[in-house]
């Protein structure tokens, strides 16, 4: 796995410092499975799924690969914690 990489306050809408795990696709799968748990972001869901309309609307996906996407992902996020972000 990469190291801890310092997160700018550009990089997260001005609203947060943090540390993050900059990874690769292929890093991510095995980190993926080798979890037993997956926490994400209230938005989430919808921001993926607004990104596959958008390459439906520009035919990058036909409609049987969008609800096969769909679907796979509503499988994969169908036990993770969803987490709401707040600023305090």
């Amino acid at each position: 796995m990469r190291p801890l990489r310092k997160c700018s306050e550009a990089s997260l809408g001005g609203r947060r410092r943090g540390w993050f795990v900059q990874i690769t696709g292929e890093d991510f799968d095995t980190l993926l499975q080798s979890s037993n748990s997956l926490a994400v972001s209230v938005l989430c869901l919808p921001e993926i799924i607004c990104a596959l309309c958008r390459r439906r609307r520009e035919r990058y996906l036909t409609s049987k690969q969008y609800a096969t996407a769909k679907a796979a992902l509503d499988a994969d996020l169908a036990d993770a914690a969803v987490i709401a972000m707040i600023d305090d």
